[in-house]
């Protein structure tokens, strides 16, 4: 039985920024188009969480395809000079595996450490690195399609037993982040942001300007769904303001 067998794909963050491009544009449509302005705000809670779930899941499969297409280099060029033993090739088949079955930040921040040595945080560097947690502290809570809970008042570690504590734990970073970026108290104000998506993607051109310079060789594929980097999206259109001021 030959151990070369054929399959087809797709990758999927591809496709996804293609996804992104269309919900972003209802987003906008929907801004634009609202006509009860004493609720507007609220508008942004359809597509803003979705856009960035999208985001999310873009940058990860990215990271990850990057990483699974290096995995296969490296099996490749061990098979090509006959430099390898059949543990070796077991070794490199499991891993590419955990790469491409496995989800999450965490994980594969860990597997780009053990694979190819490297850390995520040195390469992208620590203001992004955080930026990115916190967009993955989002994209956990809506990729469950999880209600978002907060407490309307700081809770303190006395009450580590009381509803809702552990909620106020969970999103006390991407709290954090808002307050500094936004001058926002909490997620659910932040989320009413319109241009918040557009603030997020702004953040995703940086890390493909990075991946772009430490990994120069990247696949075809991979530099397609890169190109999410050229979206225009969801700024702040004038007409926006105008139409607010003019019915205040």
């Amino acid at each position: 039985m030959s151990n070369h067998v054929g399959y087809s794909g797709i990758e999927t963050a591809f496709y996804l920024t293609k996804a992104y491009e269309l919900l972003s544009n209802s987003h906008r449509n929907a801004y634009r188009e609202a006509r009860d302005f004493s609720q507007d705000e609220s508008i942004n809670y359809y597509c803003g969480p979705a856009l960035l779930s999208i985001n999310a899941s873009i940058i990860e499969g990215t990271l990850r395809s990057i990483l699974a297409v290096k995995l296969e280099e490296n099996l490749d060029e061990l098979v090509r000079l006959e430099q390898f033993s059949q543990v070796t090739l077991q070794s490199l088949q499991k891993a590419r595996y955990e790469v491409e079955l496995q989800g999450g930040w965490e994980k594969l921040k860990e597997q780009y450490s053990a694979y190819l040595d490297l850390s995520l945080k040195n390469m992208i560097g620590k203001d992004l690195y955080e930026f990115f947690e916190v967009l993955f502290i989002i994209r956990n809570i809506v990729a469950h399609g999880t209600t978002f809970i907060e407490p309307l008042e700081a809770m303190s570690d006395h009450q580590k037993n009381v509803y809702p504590y552990k909620w106020q734990s969970k999103l006390q970073r991407a709290n954090q982040y808002f307050k500094k970026e936004f001058e926002k108290d909490s997620l659910l104000e932040a989320l009413k942001i319109y241009s918040l998506p557009e603030h997020f993607l702004e953040k995703t051109r940086q890390l493909v300007a990075i991946l772009n310079e430490n990994f120069s060789d990247l696949t075809p594929r991979i530099r397609a769904t890169l190109a999410i980097s050229q979206i225009p999206l969801v700024k702040t259109d004038p007409r926006d303001c105008e139409k607010r001021q003019n019915l205040v």
